[in-house]
């Protein structure tokens, strides 16, 4: 039910699915899941570190109809009401139905890192992070005037990743 959707993402749950739903929708809400547990059971590994020439393109269905987005002019991918919003460098904005998770499975992990249950940033674009009360912190990113917050324990994995 679409009324406990808030809750569930308080908790931190991989994805929501509302009835009726697309096949490949769950299907990809399963392979986050399988990818998210194989990495908790694996041992620990160096992080990759992040490429500052990535190269690459992905597809975008949006309400306009189809775009092909370089990797390296994402900056943030934003969940807004019902949709998605992925910003670009040079002021693009991009508005897709599809869910968070499906864009998170199609963006380089060494490059794009989910923040909060509502952000994935480009890693390379990340500017500053300072401190938002107690648990949370803002991300600034260059090239935009638009923010990310990140949670502390995702905030905890970031430093990870750099040290």
């Amino acid at each position: 039910h679409e009324e406990y959707m808030r809750s569930a993402f308080e908790v931190y749950a991989f994805d929501y699915l509302v009835k009726p739903f697309r096949t490949e929708r769950a299907l990809s809400t399963l392979k986050l899941i399988r990818g998210r547990l194989t990495a908790q059971s694996a041992p620990a590994e160096t992080p990759k570190p992040v490429s500052s020439n990535a190269s690459g393109r992905m597809m975008l269905k949006h309400r306009d109809g189809l775009s092909f987005l370089n990797f390296a002019e994402i900056l943030l991918v934003q969940r807004e009401d019902r949709t998605s919003v992925i910003y670009t460098s040079g002021g693009g904005r991009f508005v897709t139905g599809d869910a968070l998770s499906e864009i998170e499975a199609r963006l380089p992990e060494e490059m794009f890192f989910r923040t909060h249950k509502s952000y994935i940033v480009n890693l390379n674009r990340i500017d500053s992070i300072s401190p938002y009360g107690r648990w949370t912190y803002i991300v600034k990113l260059q090239e935009t005037d638009r923010d990310a917050l990140i949670t502390h324990e995702r905030f905890e994995e970031l430093q990870k990743r750099f040290s």
